[in-house]
């Protein structure tokens, strides 16, 4: 029953903790059937276990559910070109 807002997650990944805004380059939410979270993200250098564990705390804190992140090297693109940010299985 809870909604997932775009505009949550790219604040978030835009935020100024030194740590995340310099080491996620994208990222893309989905929600699957079985009730998790997974964070795709594509990262560079400067991401680290610290970065993982922050983002996986502080996102099941504040949407009650299980969240796994995993590291992709590509978020793919939609047929129109755009890339789809929030995925609900």
């Amino acid at each position: 029953g809870q909604m997932f807002i775009v505009h949550n997650f790219t604040g978030f990944f835009q935020i100024d903790h030194p740590k995340i805004k310099k080491s996620v380059d994208q990222f893309q939410v989905v929600k699957t059937k079985d009730n998790y979270i997974i964070f795709n993200l594509v990262v560079n250098n400067k991401y680290d276990i610290e970065v993982k564990e922050f983002i996986e705390s502080y996102w099941s804190e504040q949407l009650k559910y299980p969240v796994v992140v995993k590291v992709v090297n590509e978020i793919p693109l939609t047929n129109s070109g755009k890339r789809k940010f929030i995925i609900n299985e």
